[in-house]
This record gives structure tokens, C-alpha cells and sequence, in this order.
């Protein structure tokens, strides 16, 4: 019995032997295997490590597999990883390897997927302004875009025309476009663009925001009975430029609004400037003037019209500025008349004050040969850019240095310089009403404060002082000090 136990102890213990020695040889092949380094990809995101991966190719193949409903989207090949995503070769002893898709989805918690597409920037105008930056898939998309907001603001047809060089040549009346240009410094720069910026893919819908940026709640109004365009943009607080290009179908501020008829009401918020000159050519009527004869066989006080006045007729030529459809600037070129106009003549009996205007006289304070570059209306400011309501009429194209004539006998209230009036006169017509004369060149030589002018004096020169984009007369007519009328109260259109 000792001698077999004995023989199992020395069997055991050749086992026990021979699994120590495996062990080891096990551990030896293990140290051996991991002792040659191996190629391995750690992947970074904003300079962090997320994950490693063993190849390269299989995760950017998932990225691209992920990114179909984006591809489809915005109709392009390849999806990429966020911009500061970083895939960098590592030989290494990596024991934990991640999976693609445990990649990807810490890739997506992190940061965004891009696709290639264009940078757009339109620089700032003012330094009140910052850079607009807008990103489209493609180059044609947005530079169609743009020909898209030009036509708006010029006109389809008359764009067509112009680019086509199909204008017609003018042989009496009539008007040429000679230029059109978008007055910004723009820049495109091809990059890779985040999914979750704002890329537009389609033409129409970028068009839309270049024209009304972030104003695209339009509203519709349905016309009621004794309705008018005038109505409608006064209630709405818009400039009849902004009606028109929203309601392309009508064509102009005259055109008649019919009961039951859908317009639309937005106000433009572009950072374009689109710039059209234009030639123009037009018969305009003048106004003609009116004359006052004292008989002194009439009461004092009394007045009684004895001729009828008529206007006349001038052709007019000028080369017009407009900024996004609001005229900027009018240059005169020529001006022929072709019916002399009639003067309106009133007797007046007896002595009149000389400082009184009359309440029913009023004379027109420039010369014939105008155009009313801005109304009594509600607009776009050409130089400040916001919306108001322009409490004066704006009364151009006839050049620097014309005269500008008191519209009444009155007594001069005041004579100075403002930044936005430039050098501009009051006068009082001790009457009720005051009248103010604004963006003078300079003042007629008598133009003092305290000094009593009549009806068609002149009191000073056409300029473009103060805010002003060209040479006109910003005219208002006021009831007391500071309250606005509409200077057609007193004038016939």
C-alpha cells in the first residue's frame, strides 16, 4: 500500500509540473503576441479622445451610411464628420478597441455632420451692421437667387429686357434702363457647413430671405368695400414700394383694388442693395402760377378769381438713382416745353398786410420741372435705412442752385442748419399754418429771421444738406409749431 501511495504522489506531482509549465508557456505566447505593437485609429473631437477604432475606412464608410436622409436632403454625394473631427494612426499595445457605430454615436452627441457646400458672405454696410453669413449648397443657387431679387426690385420684364439688350430705344417719351448692380461686397468661399446651420438648397426659399430676412409672416388682407392702395399701406404702416413688389400682379400705386380682392402685407428687411439708373423721359405737366392784382374799388378782404389757370406741358429728361425701388437721386438733363401753362389770377380788394398769407393762395416753391421723389407717406428712409412716416413731400430733378420760392406771404421764423434738415427756412404765414423749405444750398441774401417775405420771393437755392441723397426740396406745411399736414391739403394733384 506505501509503495502505490507513493507511486500517486510522484504522478501528481508530474502533473502539477506539467500544468505550471503550460501556464507558463501559455503566458510566454501571450506576452510574445502582445508584444507587437499594432496599427490602431484614435479618434478626436475638438482635441478630445472619444474612441479608437482598427480601421479608418470602416468608420468614415458608416459616417457616410448614417448620412443618407442628409444626402437626400441636400441632394449631395457625401456626408463628413464635424469639421474639427480628427482620425489619427496610432501604433499602440490597445487592449480596448471601439466599434464604428460606438464611435459614431459619440461623434452625433458631440458635435454636428457637414456636407460640402458655400460660405456666403454679404459685408456689413455700417458699422451698426454685422457681416451676414449664409450657406447654399451650390454657387448657381444663390447667384440665381440674386437675379431672382433684382428682378423683384427692377421688374421682370424690364430686367429681361435690359440683360437681353432688347430695350426699346426712346423716340418721344419713354425710359431706358442703362445700369443695374447689386451695390455689396460679397464673398463665397467653398467649405464644409454643419447639418445644423440654416442651408438653403432651394432658390425660391432663399430669394424670399434675401428680400425679407427673417419677415416672412406674410399677412393677407382681404380688400373691403372703399378700400385703396393709399388706405391699405397708410393702415399697414408700409411704403407703396413694398406693396407693389409683394403683390407683383398690380401694377402700379394707381391701379384700382376690387371688393373681395387677396393682397399681401410684408415690409422688406433686405441687406441687398440693389442699384438701378435709369434714363427717363416724360411729359409732365407744370404747374402754373398765380397772380394777385389789387383793385382798390373791392373791399378789403375780398377776393375774386378772374382767370382760370392751366397747366402747361414740359418734356422732361433726367437720369434717375433708385436704391431697392426708392429713388435716391435725380439728375436733370433736359427740360422743353410744349404748352406754355396759364397763370391763375385773383383781384384782391384794398390793402392786404403784407405778412398775412392768404388762406386760399399758394404758390408752388420751386420751378416747373419736378418729380416728387417721396410723399406724404409712409417709407424706407434711404439714408438711415428705417421705417417712417415721411412728414413732407420731396421735390426733385431740377438741379443744384434753382431757386426755392415762399409759397405765401408770411414772416421768416426761422433761418439755421440741423443734421437731418440740413440748411433749411420756416416760415410763419400768421395765418395758423407755417411752412419749412429743407436741404438748402444756401439762403437768399434777405432770408433773416423777422424779415416779412411774400408769395413767390425767393428765399433760397436747391442742395442736398443734412440727410439727403441728391439735390431736392424736402417741403412740409404745418398747422402750429411741429404739427404736420400733408402739403397737398393746399394743392390740387
Amino acid at each position: 500500500m506505501k509503495k502505490n501511495r507513493g507511486i500517486m504522489k510522484k504522478v501528481l506531482g508530474i502533473i502539477f509540473l506539467l500544468f505550471v509549465f503550460a501556464f507558463i508557456g501559455y503566458l510566454g505566447l501571450f506576452n510574445k503576441k502582445n508584444s507587437e505593437p499594432h496599427i490602431y485609429y484614435n479618434v478626436y473631437l475638438k482635441s478630445e479622445l472619444i474612441g479608437t477604432v482598427e480601421s479608418k475606412q470602416e468608420l468614415e464608410s458608416y459616417i457616410d451610411k448614417k448620412g443618407e436622409e442628409i444626402k437626400k436632403k441636400y441632394n449631395v454625394k457625401t456626408v463628413y464628420a464635424p469639421t474639427e473631427l480628427e482620425i489619427v494612426k496610432s501604433v499602440s499595445f490597445k487592449e480596448k478597441i471601439d466599434s464604428a457605430k460606438e464611435v459614431y454615436d459619440k461623434i452625433n452627441a458631440k458635435d454636428a455632420f457637414s456636407i460640402k457646400g458655400y460660405r456666403v458672405k454679404i459685408a456689413a454696410r455700417t458699422d451698426d451692421e454685422k457681416d451676414l453669413i449664409l450657406y447654399v449648397t451650390d454657387k448657381n443657387l444663390f447667384s440665381n437667387a440674386l437675379e431672382q431679387v433684382i428682378s423683384t426690385f427692377v421688374g421682370q420684364e424690364k430686367y429681361e429686357s435690359y440683360k437681353n439688350k432688347q430695350q426699346e430705344e426712346i423716340v418721344t417719351t419713354g425710359e431706358v434702363i442703362e445700369d443695374v448692380y447689386i451695390d455689396n461686397e460679397i464673398t463665397t468661399k467653398e467649405e464644409k457647413i454643419p447639418v445644423t446651420a440654416e442651408i438653403y438648397a432651394d432658390k425660391l426659399k432663399l430669394s424670399q430671405y434675401l428680400l425679407f430676412g427673417d419677415n416672412q409672416q406674410y399677412k393677407k388682407y382681404i380688400v373691403k368695400n372703399g378700400d385703396t392702395i393709399e388706405s391699405i399701406i397708410d393702415a399697414n404702416e408700409i411704403s407703396i414700394e413694398e406693396f407693389l413688389i409683394t403683390n407683383p400682379d398690380i401694377k402700379s400705386a394707381q391701379s384700382l383694388l376690387y371688393t373681395g380682392q387677396v393682397v399681401t402685407i410684408n415690409t422688406i428687411n433686405t441687406r441687398l442693395d440693389v442699384v438701378q439708373t435709369t434714363y427717363l423721359v416724360e411729359d409732365v405737366e407744370t404747374r402754373y402760377n398765380v397772380e394777385e392784382k389789387t383793385d382798390l374799388t373791392l373791399l378789403e378782404g375780398t377776393t375774386k378769381k378772374v382767370q382760370e389757370g392751366q397747366n402747361g406741358i414740359n418734356r422732361v429728361s433726367q437720369k434717375v438713382k433708385s436704391v431697392n425701388g426708392v429713388i435716391t437721386y435725380v439728375s436733370p438733363v433736359g427740360n422743353e416745353e410744349l404748352k406754355p401753362a396759364t397763370s391763375e389770377i385773383w383781384v384782391v380788394g384794398g390793402k392786404i398786410v403784407p405778412n398775412v398769407g392768404s388762406l386760399k393762395i399758394w404758390g408752388w416753391p420751386t420751378d416747373s420741372g419736378y418729380r416728387i421723389t417721396s410723399d406724404y407717406a409712409w417709407r424706407i428712409n434711404p439714408v438711415t435705412r428705417m421705417r417712417e412716416f415721411h412728414k413732407g413731400i420731396d421735390i426733385a430733378g431740377l438741379g443744384y442752385g434753382k431757386p426755392i420760392y415762399a409759397a405765401n406771404n408770411g414772416t421768416i421764423w426761422a433761418v439755421k442748419y440741423q443734421p437731418g434738415y440740413g440748411y433749411h427756412v420756416i416760415i410763419n404765414h400768421n395765418n395758423g399754418y407755417y411752412t419749412l423749405y429743407a436741404h438748402m444750398k444756401a439762403f437768399a441774401p434777405n432770408t433773416k429771421v423777422g424779415k416779412t417775405v411774400s408769395r413767390g420771393q425767393v428765399i433760397g437755392y436747391i442742395g442736398s444738406t443734412g440727410m439727403s441723397t441728391g439735390p431736392h426740396v424736402h417741403f412740409e406745411v404745418w398747422t402750429a409749431p411741429y404739427q404736420r399736414i400733408s402739403p397737398w391739403t393746399f394743392y390740387k394733384r
